[in-house]
């Protein structure tokens, strides 16, 4: 305690302030002696200077202290040993005297010397260790700090010990907090969906097995709130000396929010597919309703279109089969009475969200008279188009519920979907008696809206893209080229459509182009893979009636192959030469018996067509084998035109 005090003082620095200590305290023993003198007489007349050695040594050091202790002898010889005030030592008890107080002091001076350099060794230590741990919180602050960046829950998991170090992070992603997280492994897989399982540990085994230094993985986890969400798990494997598994080091970020808006994303982009094939209101309005009750789990549902000439209400589409309703049919078409939700939703452009039936009953008091056939949540929203609200659709389900908002913006969006394709049926179905009209019926039968499904997907899309650049880029690069695929397609049967409203462009216009704008078309309106392989060096026009057939008989080809056939994969093979036209199509699908079958209006017309120019015609199918066409046109004489 003495050295730690006296260390913690300033030592002087300048030699001249170190030796006046030296000087001080042997003049300040020296007067204490000759105070003492007449108690002590001649004894230990040099002992009391070695208090000034100690003293000097501890706090000037060994050569001011040395000093200090030749000068003590210096003055003790003077003042107290005989003759006085001379230095002589005339007998040998003074000098062995002396002696002997110098070798003390030079002692005292050594053994303070090796123990202020162990003090100045355990200061360097416990400065070292004072750093180290400086460092060590340091380290912890950006590490804690990293992780919140991250918005991840950082991990460490040793396979001999089954321990497992989380960090609190984990809150944020699972809501536990830290002292209900089991520091095993089987706690975190305990929480993993069970349809996860599996692929997650085989996809672990996988990378050991390969000897990989990384893994990374996405599943869904169990919150303490008890529903799921999804993770992003990226880790660093380490191996022991047999090459086995011995520690798994990463991090756990949620990407919930980005399977949310992929999901929303495929939502309404199937539905998009759906819909582009759907023709007819009833159609449509069944396509969405089916589509709404896997999407939901919603037990049943309605479509309604109001008629403001009557101010009534008639049934479009009702899925049902939830619960039988042996007083549907009086409800078929009603007035639209104000004490209704529906009228409410319809002519208030209003969306309603209900929990319960009590809540629903709340609102509207009217309902109480009527048996309900969902004892749960209700939704209705408005269909909404360009031309203002027509009619209305309802969700029933049977629990209660509550809708998140991105529930609610999920289901808002397909039913806004479903508006657009509905109105554009109903004002199709209105000029079924124009024959002008009815003509672009028959191409938007034909095409199946497609163009404008294209148009809104990729809408969507790029409207998801920008946030999904900062969550998934590579997901997002993938969305990109879906998004080109798209704007293809639409710019497809945009020039199929021009096509079929000026008939001479297909007259002019290169037989490998049009099957070029056929196949996008095809691809984009089905999503199947459509292979084209062309063969035509110094590709000429063929005749007109030669070119308007062959372009005629693709077209049914592969709307045989797409819409009757199901095919996933169409391959279209062209070689043109100066005497020749070989066109052959082939599909996957499911095929027919063509010795049974009887030919239908397609089949028909592609054989008279074929017939017309003088082209050889060959089909051959087969149940579960696919249909391949193969049609051969000779010119009589070589053909160089252009």
């Amino acid at each position: 305690m003495i050295s730690r005090f006296i260390f913690r003082q300033n030592p002087p620095t300048s030699t001249l302030a170190r030796y006046g200590v030296a000087v001080a305290s042997v003049l300040l023993l020296l007067v204490v002696r000759l105070l003492l003198h007449p108690v002590l007489g001649m004894r230990s007349q040099y002992t009391i200077f070695l208090f000034a050695v100690l003293f000097t040594a501890w706090y000037s050091g060994s050569l001011p202290a040395l000093f200090a202790l030749a000068l003590g002898a210096f003055f003790a010889s003077v003042f107290f040993v005989e003759p006085y005030f001379s230095i002589k030592l005339e007998n040998l008890s003074d000098a062995l005297a002396v002696a002997f107080y110098m070798l003390v002091g030079v002692a005292i001076i050594y053994l303070i010397e090796l123990f202020k350099q162990h003090e100045r060794r355990l200061a360097a230590q416990i400065t070292k260790q004072v750093d180290v741990e400086d460092a060590l919180r340091q380290s912890e602050e950006r590490f804690r700090l990293a992780t919140e960046a991250l918005q991840g829950a950082i991990y460490d998991w040793d396979a001999a010990s089954d321990h497992a170090y989380r960090s609190p992070a984990i809150f944020d992603i699972v809501g536990y907090q830290p002292a209900e997280i089991q520091d095993t492994r089987k706690w975190w897989q305990n929480l993993m969906h069970p349809d996860d399982y599996n692929r997650v540990q085989q996809s672990l085994q996988g990378r050991v097995a390969e000897r990989a230094s990384t893994h990374s993985v996405e599943y869904r986890v169990r919150h303490k709130n008890g529903h799921y969400i999804w993770v992003w798990d990226k880790s660093r494997i380490s191996y022991d000396a047999d090459g086995k598994l011995a520690r798994l080091i990463g991090c756990t970020l949620s990407i919930d929010e980005r399977k949310q808006a992929e999901d929303a994303l495929y939502a309404n982009y199937t539905l998009t597919a759906n819909l582009a094939q759907a023709i007819g209101a009833e159609e449509v309005a069944q396509t969405t309703i089916d589509y709404l009750l896997q999407q939901t789990n919603a037990k049943a549902g309605t479509v309604y279109v109001y008629d403001s000439a009557t101010d009534t209400f008639d049934l479009l589409y009702a899925n049902l089969t939830w619960a039988a309703s042996g007083k549907l049919a009086e409800w078929y078409r009603f007035p639209a009475d104000p004490t209704y939700p529906l009228t409410d939703v319809v002519k208030n452009r209003k969306a309603l969200w209900f929990a319960t039936i009590p809540d629903y009953e709340a609102a509207y008091p009217a309902i109480k008279t009527f048996s309900h056939l969902n004892q749960g949540a209700t939704v209705m929203l408005p269909l909404v188009a360009a031309s203002g609200v027509f009619g209305g659709i309802s969700l029933l389900f049977a629990e209660p519920r509550q809708f998140t908002d991105e529930e609610k913006a999920l289901i808002a969006s397909l039913i806004s979907q479903c508006a657009q394709a509905l109105e554009r049926a109903r004002l199709a179905g209105k000029a079924q008696n124009l024959a002008v009209i009815e003509e672009r019926h028959r191409l938007a039968r034909d095409l199946h809206d497609n163009v404008s499904q294209l148009l809104f997907s990729s809408s969507v899309i790029s409207e998801i893209l920008p946030r999904m650049f900062a969550v998934k880029p590579e997901k997002a690069i993938h969305q990109a080229g879906e998004l080109h695929f798209m704007v293809r397609g639409a710019m497809a049967e945009m020039r199929t459509l021009l096509w079929e409203l000026r008939p001479e462009s297909i007259i002019q216009t290169k037989f490998s182009n049009l099957l070029t704008q056929l196949a996008y078309a095809a691809e984009s309106r089905q999503g199947c893979k459509v292979s084209l392989i062309i063969h035509a060096k110094n590709e000429f026009i063929a005749p007109p009636d030669v070119q308007i057939a062959f372009y005629r008989i693709a077209q049914e080809c592969l709307h045989n192959a797409l819409k009757h056939s199901h095919a996933t994969l169409v391959t279209i093979r062209f070689k043109q030469t100066p005497n020749r036209l070989l066109l052959t199509i082939t599909d996957n699908g499911q095929g027919f018996d063509t010795q049974t079958t009887s030919a239908g209006f397609g089949l028909k017309t592609m054989r008279e067509r074929a017939a017309s120019i003088g082209a050889i015609r060959d089909l051959k199918s087969r149940l579960g084998e696919g249909t391949r066409m193969r049609l051969m046109w000779d010119s009589p004489q070589p053909f160089t035109g252009t």
